[in-house]
């Protein structure tokens, strides 16, 4: 699979900062390969406060496929998470109920979670836990989003698609699409724009063919 991350912005309280990274995950090998990544770009921060984060906490929840399974059914999948406090007690299971609280955007999975803490020299209290939980959901909510756009260019892809083979097929010229910076808002007034040429095009056609 192709591995990406989202990194959070950073909150700096009494001189101990915070940071979450979250990335796609859907199988142990996957999760072990996105630490692993994670750890390069902490390395950037590394080099930036010259020093390593003094916790690391992960948390983590994705369908995996059963032992002996070939994945052609629902039923070959389990739900699997866990999480790792890395000294810093009872966080890794605040990530973990983050990755699991119901929006109205769905639940966050297939995704792996870490935040690094730089720990700066005064204890915080319970403070610290709604600086982990607020980042976590911030890059649970952009995770979401960026996957929610993924799908609607998929589908502009599709329609665009047809759109072309119905133009070739009334011999109109076709246009080259380009969707980068593209956001969701946008994606679903092309999408509605789309349906709405597919339509036109689909009369043109059966009119040629049947004229009445």
């Amino acid at each position: 699979m192709s591995y990406y991350f989202i990194q959070s912005r950073e909150i700096v309280d009494r001189g101990s900062l915070f940071i979450a990274n979250i990335c796609s995950v859907t199988s142990d090998k996957d999760t072990i390969a996105q630490i692993n990544q994670i750890a390069q770009a902490k390395y950037q921060l590394r080099q930036s406060r010259n020093s390593e984060p003094t916790h690391s906490i992960t948390a983590y929840r994705y369908l995996g496929l059963k032992p002996r399974k070939s994945g052609l059914s629902e039923d070959d999948f389990t739900l699997k998470s866990g999480y790792d406090d890395d000294g810093e007690k009872y966080a890794g299971k605040r990530i973990l109920e983050q990755i699991t609280t119901k929006t109205p955007y769905g639940q966050t999975i297939d995704a792996l979670i870490v935040v690094s803490r730089w720990y700066g020299g005064q204890m915080l209290g319970p403070i610290r836990f709604e600086h982990i939980k607020n980042l976590c959901k911030e890059v649970c909510d952009e995770m979401r989003n960026q996957e929610e756009l993924r799908e609607k260019v998929n589908t502009l892809t599709s329609l665009d698609d047809n759109i072309t083979e119905l133009r070739s097929k009334l011999g109109m010229e076709n246009k080259s699409q380009n969707y980068d910076n593209l956001d969701n808002a946008k994606a679903e007034r092309l999408i509605k724009a789309r349906r709405g040429t597919l339509d036109v095009l689909k009369k043109k056609l059966s009119n040629r063919v049947d004229p009445k």
